[in-house]
């Protein structure tokens, strides 16, 4: 016996159910519920409670926070986050061109009550390694590294891609009116740097409930 096959008398849709008793699914390319509402393609800057986009600040005695938050009314999915590291004559040992960070720059995810620790970066190699090599340009010791980026300074551009790095396929999702954060904390003094911040894209789409006309 094969299993069997779950399905509407109207539409005549079904699905099978293998004698594990596994449903047989496939990928869509769209998010897990109703499609019915259309995405909104989000782009955003990590920013402080001001609003601040640069990171370029002294937390090596208070550590200062950027992050991406909940919309109101929407599901909000992160696919991918880019970080920009500028400095003259930057290598990839070093954070920018000042030497190592003492206690290391946190990426964090904040879901559920639980902070998952996503990576400590010291280094410009350490947000290269973190997004997986890429993207991969140049070689040698301008490897990953663009040139003249602002006025003559280098910089590293490394883009974390969620589904490539960490097999999400929708990216992270920070739920609608929830507190779940995506948050960059600076914990040491890179203000030395010619530049440093985080740009979030992904889309934004209303919850299931909403869809359905149920609330939320």
């Amino acid at each position: 016996m094969l299993g069997i096959t779950i399905r509407d008398p109207q539409t005549k849709r079904g699905a099978g159910v293998d004698i594990f008793g596994a449903v047989r699914t496939r990928d869509t390319g769209l998010p897990p519920f109703g499609n019915t509402v259309q995405a909104i393609p989000f782009n955003e800057f990590f920013s402080d409670l001001d609003g601040v986009t640069d990171m370029r600040v002294d937390g090596s005695v208070d550590p200062v926070f950027f992050e991406i938050r909940p919309d109101t009314d929407r599901d909000r999915y992160i696919k991918t986050v880019q970080f920009t590291i500028v400095d003259q004559n930057a290598t990839l040992t070093q954070f920018g061109n000042i030497g190592n960070l003492a206690n290391g720059t946190l990426f964090e995810w904040d879901r559920l009550g639980e902070t998952v620790l996503l990576s400590t970066m010291i280094s410009n190699y350490d947000h290269v390694r973190l997004a997986g090599g890429q993207p991969s340009f140049g070689d040698g010791t301008a490897s990953f590294r663009a040139s003249n980026v602002l006025g003559t300074s280098e910089a590293y551009l490394p883009m974390v891609d969620f589904q490539l790095i960490f097999g999400l396929p929708w990216g992270i999702r920070l739920a609608a009116g929830s507190d779940e954060v995506l948050r960059i904390t600076v914990r040491d003094d890179v203000t030395g740097v010619d530049g440093y911040d985080c740009l979030a894209r992904g889309f934004e789409i209303e919850p299931e409930t909403a869809q359905a006309g149920l609330g939320k």
